[in-house]
């Protein structure tokens, strides 16, 4: 039987491989089938885009999307082709199962670095894996979440999609596990990894961000990021999102990453006037121009 589900999988991921749109990855791995394939909890290797391998929770939704289509969300694996080149250094905050930290790895190769932050302790597990797996020594996996406080946080979860996991109050799609995990103040600690310039930073911590960037915001003005790729939900205007303030007094400019279907394109975040669908945002430093032409903005 299990012989036979792997069968079974092989073929769901060459069918579900040619699927053509750059959005709806997580959708697609909501499917009933493929559900029925990874219902039971596991750890598999998935096969990326760019041929890595990654362990990964196959009954978690991300983990699935990854298993089967071999990404989660192609327009932040695409803002990383475009801009990562041999020296450069990421930093994913949040990396979760570590699809970015080890899709980056090769791009930034032996002269560069990858700086994966993640406190949930299985997807430590699974990151490390993963690097061992494919003998990647320039990523180093810190199993801790960036904060503006040192301490320790209790950390609420998504039953089946461990991407929702918050260290913020809990709503009602989250299970209050009783887990605490270490946090420390960004700024110090990233301060003290003394990095070097950084190329892109990752930022993906379910509404944390705003805590983030405060406890971020002294390190930022010295050692501005040239890019920065991150979420921001909710009814306000985008520039009235505290997150955004923050990252607008350092001087960045802000583009959108809309859904798309066959091209990927950024578009300047209007001042007036809600933002298209979706909730994925750059922001480019003032003093990246190289980026900007890189990412084809205007």
């Amino acid at each position: 039987m299990i012989e036979r589900t792997g069968r079974l999988r092989g073929l769901a991921a060459l069918a579900a491989r040619a699927y053509p749109l750059k959005s709806g990855y997580l959708r697609v791995s909501r499917l009933k089938p493929l559900r029925a394939m990874t219902r039971r909890p596991e750890v598999a290797v998935a096969r990326l885009r760019n041929g890595s391998r990654l362990v990964v929770r196959a009954d978690d939704v991300i983990g699935r999307a990854i298993l089967y289509l071999g990404d989660y969300d192609p327009k932040i694996t695409w803002i990383c082709r475009r801009l990562l080149r041999p020296g450069d250094v990421l930093l994913d905050v949040g990396a979760n199962m570590g699809v970015v930290s080890v899709f980056a790895s090769p791009l930034v190769g032996t002269s560069g670095h990858v700086h994966a932050f993640e406190p949930q302790p299985e997807l430590v597990d699974t990151l490390e894996r993963s690097l061992v797996l494919n003998g990647m020594s320039n990523v180093t996996v810190h199993p801790v979440a960036l904060s503006d406080l040192d301490g320790n946080l209790p950390l609420s979860e998504v039953p089946g999609n461990l991407g929702r996991a918050t260290l913020e109050p809990p709503d009602a799609d989250h299970e209050v596990t009783g887990c605490t995990v270490p946090v420390h103040r960004a700024d110090r600690y990233l301060d003290e990894l003394s990095v070097g310039s950084v190329r892109l930073l990752k930022l993906d911590v379910e509404d944390h961000e705003e805590a983030f960037l405060r406890g971020a915001e002294g390190y930022l003005r010295t050692a501005m990021p040239s890019a920065i790729v991150f979420e921001s939900h909710g009814n306000s205007s985008f520039y009235d999102r505290p997150p955004v303030q923050i990252l607008g007094r350092l001087g960045y400019t802000f583009f959108q990453i809309p859904k798309a279907l066959f091209r990927i394109r950024l578009t300047p975040v209007p001042r007036s006037g809600p933002p298209a669908p979706g909730f994925d945002y750059v922001a480019i430093s003032p003093g990246a121009p190289d980026v900007r032409h890189a990412l084809g903005c205007s």
